[in-house]
């Protein structure tokens, strides 16, 4: 079995691979790939070869730093033929690709696995990671369902703040103001003490995937904002924000009733929430806005957990230190 890279005259070759196999994973979709490369972070398309036919691929991007440092993401990867899942040629097809990413020219890779727990083969040694790029647990709700049967599996609580937002005049509506967008979002961002993309990153994004703006108002003043993003029968709520000083009118709720109904109605038969906590674990990072998207009903999709696959072990050691003094964010 052979790894090469996807260049310009294998892209039809891929492309048509990943409509078959790659189910609605956005993070290693050709989408992904064009938005990726607009926005600078160098990513390159693998994929593992059975004579002219692929049986896997994956999708890696690099971040280049100052003083020869370096280290790449692999992001809900990869993508394996359908019929080799759960096989011995997948556990093949896992070491295969571990060792091609050992032998790349970086300090570390970190990966972020597609495979529900317990799928990454036990042989395969690699050091876990608490927090990764993509969150390991998410809920998702299924939009098969009708709308009133989504209503209903919602929590009271939920049920009720939606009803109280609308009661108090909270309008949602579909919208292109970036830049209102990205205000709310710096706001929220600076108040939660955590980093944000840049508005280039959002405008892209917009761009090049089928993603939204929507922004939950009252009287013309912003009370919550979302970036939806849908890729074949699934949609992503990707980005959101919202404003402490009108918190009270519970806007953010009928935010995202009003996002999981234009999911249903544009077809999709999924709404990813896009990450929460393990359930149980109270300090986790993501614990205050789980109990916000817990509100919604759903189930929790579990996913392996994140790895960390060293390169370069001293030079890992030593960039290790760096980016604990100098970058945090990293």
């Amino acid at each position: 079995m052979m790894i090469q890279a996807c260049h310009k005259e294998h892209w039809d070759s891929f492309c048509d691979f990943y409509e078959k196999h790659g189910a609605d994973n956005l993070w290693q979709s050709p989408q992904w790939f064009r938005f990726m490369k607009a926005t600078n972070r160098n990513p390159e398309i693998f994929v593992l070869r059975r004579g002219e036919k692929i049986c896997a691929s994956f999708q890696v991007t690099t971040r280049y730093l100052p003083a020869g440092f370096s280290y790449s993401y692999l992001g809900r990867g990869p993508v394996i033929l359908h019929e080799l899942l759960g096989t011995e040629k997948e556990c093949r097809l896992f070491r295969e690709i571990i060792s091609f990413l050992k032998a790349r020219p970086v300090q570390y890779t970190l990966i972020d696995p597609c495979a529900a727990p317990g799928r990454i083969p036990e042989l395969i040694r690699i050091k876990s990671k608490d927090r990764g790029i993509i969150p390991n647990h998410t809920r998702v709700i299924d939009l098969t369902r009708t709308e009133k049967d989504i209503l209903l599996q919602m929590t009271s609580k939920g049920r009720y703040n939606v009803r109280l937002a609308e009661k108090r005049g909270v309008r949602v509506r579909e919208g292109t103001e970036l830049d209102r967008f990205c205000e709310l979002m710096r706001e929220s961002s600076q108040r939660h003490k955590i980093p944000l993309q840049s508005k280039g990153t959002f405008e892209k994004m917009l761009q090049l995937l089928n993603a939204k703006l929507f922004f939950a108002e009252k009287q013309g003043i912003l009370h919550a904002t979302a970036l939806l993003v849908i890729y074949k029968n699934k949609a992503v709520y990707y980005y959101g924000a919202s404003s402490r000083q009108y918190a009270r009118d519970m806007g953010s709720y009928l935010l995202q009733w009003s996002m999981i109904k234009y999911a249903k109605q544009a077809g999709c038969k999924i709404y990813d929430f896009h990450g929460v906590s393990p359930q149980n674990e109270v300090e986790h990072y993501l614990r205050n806005v789980s109990i916000f998207k817990k509100r919604f009903g759903g189930r929790i999709e579990d996913y392996e957990k994140h790895r960390i696959l060293v390169s370069g072990p001293i030079r890992y050691f030593i960039f290790s230190l760096i980016k604990k003094a100098l970058l945090p964010f990293f």
